[in-house]
């Protein structure tokens, strides 16, 4: 049993919506007891101010959880391009002794074990764009659904045209991806992949500001019933970075005219499932929709698949992740 970030019904009153949230869902989820003895295990063995007022408490704990930045810590955990890396992060010596512990709480907070959906009849199936195997591996969650649930909807797969780093061209260079440039390149890989389809066609927008451009791509083929998209989204600061995921989810409900009360599942790799739960309930707010995530387990038996994202490193970093985006959307809506 975990405690799985849920969303409320877009059919009930948007403060009754924030009021559950955040006085229910992200306080069950912040005094998970695991959670709770991990803090106090960096905490230097001294008790978390649990008597503080709920937002004080959670000011601290944005402060604490620094403690679990292991990306700016570790600064080998760098592409060649000088970008930081998930799947490059070393366990250090506290993390090795308390392992088996931030393992139990990663079970317990939902970073492993999300792999169905609370929710019926999804409108839209989104495969998130990511590094790696994941490209592939999300896709065929979002078939995995269809054929467990007989499932009717949209899949969208969304991604950017941020540039593959050199070890995942080297990775993909004996995949069906291994022409891939582009995350959306490689993600359209897993998606005509999995669901065995070919021809598409495409709008796109091409600018001098490569931050700009955009692409939407619909295959021909049904899988189903079920329209199959990949689109890249354009950056909404172009002069100052690429597109983020925020860019990737305002796109696609503005250009895919998504409806209120819509349900849409999100398909990630389970480690971050609270991370883009927490994330996706500023959409569902601002929409009025409804928000599920679901994720995978990287395959660690397979020869072919490297052993990423499931140390315990990787576990308290998304922790960290996930009560940074907890503490973002309280400030937002509180």
């Amino acid at each position: 049993m975990n405690n799985r970030i849920l969303c409320p019904p877009s059919d009930i009153s948007e403060t009754e919506r924030i009021k559950t949230i955040i006085h229910h869902e992200f306080y069950n989820w912040l005094m998970t007891p695991e959670l709770v003895e991990l803090i106090k295990i960096y905490n230097n063995n001294e008790n978390p101010p649990l008597s503080l007022p709920y937002y004080d408490y959670l000011k601290w704990l944005k402060s604490f959880v620094a403690v679990w930045d292991f990306r700016k810590k570790q600064s080998e955990a760098m592409t060649n391009e000088g970008e930081a890396a998930r799947w490059l992060l070393k366990n250090d010596e506290i993390v090795e002794k308390y392992s088996k512990l931030v393992l139990e709480a990663s079970v317990k907070l939902g970073l492993i074990g999300i792999t169905d959906t609370v929710l019926n009849s999804p409108d839209y199936i989104l495969p998130l764009g990511g590094a790696l195997i994941s490209n592939f591996k999300r896709c065929e969650l979002a078939k995995t659904l269809i054929d467990t649930h007989n499932f009717e909807s949209k899949v969208i797969a969304l991604s950017t045209m941020r540039p593959l780093s050199e070890q995942e061209i080297t990775f993909y260079s004996n995949t069906p991806a291994k022409d891939a440039v582009f995350e959306f390149e490689a993600i359209a890989s897993g998606l005509s992949t999995t669901f065995d389809i070919r021809s598409y066609t495409e709008e796109t927008e091409r600018k001098d500001n490569y931050n700009l451009n955009w692409t939407i791509r619909k295959y021909s083929e049904k899988y189903g019933n079920n329209d199959i998209y990949a689109i890249s989204a354009p950056s909404s600061e172009p002069d100052i970075r690429r597109a983020n995921s925020v860019d990737c989810f305002d796109f696609f409900f503005k250009r895919l005219n998504v409806l209120p009360h819509s349900n849409i599942i999100n398909c990630t790799s389970q480690i971050y499932c609270p991370y883009q739960q927490v994330r996706a309930l500023s959409f569902a707010i601002k929409h009025t929709v409804n928000f599920d995530t679901v994720g995978y387990i990287p395959n660690q038996d397979s020869a072919s698949t490297p052993k990423l994202l499931n140390q315990p490193v990787n576990y308290l970093q998304e922790i960290k992740a996930t009560i940074d985006a907890i503490y973002d959307f309280v400030n937002r809506f509180s």
